[in-house]
């Protein structure tokens, strides 16, 4: 359902108004994924999100299924990206396991 979007006020992630939603932090294991599902976002949809990647976590997307992964944001990146629900991850691909360190991962609501 449409919403309202203020423009020319700073709101919090997540109120009325905001085309932002909350904010979640994923954090992942040494070699952890988190697939960027159709709960990840509070519509339960295939949609939007911002992305913002730690030291250490990459976000991919697959052309064919899981067979082959695709680095699309880097660590320590930016990206904004539209997720069906099953083709893109969230991958910690580092050297050891960061304790503590999340990536911030954030559903757009342009609808």
């Amino acid at each position: 359902m449409a919403q309202t979007i203020q423009f020319n006020t700073q709101l919090s992630f997540g109120v009325a108004g905001c085309p932002f939603k909350s904010e979640r932090a994923v954090q992942l294991a040494l070699n952890g994924t988190y697939i960027v599902s159709q709960t990840a976002n509070a519509a339960g949809l295939p949609g939007w999100f911002m992305v913002l990647t730690s030291v250490n976590d990459v976000l991919q997307y697959s052309p064919d299924g899981g067979v082959t992964w695709r680095t699309v944001v880097p660590a320590s990146s930016f990206g904004v990206f539209y997720s069906d629900g099953q083709n893109w991850r969230l991958l910690n691909s580092g050297a050891a396991d960061v304790g503590g360190v999340n990536t911030r991962l954030t559903p757009i609501d342009i609808i």
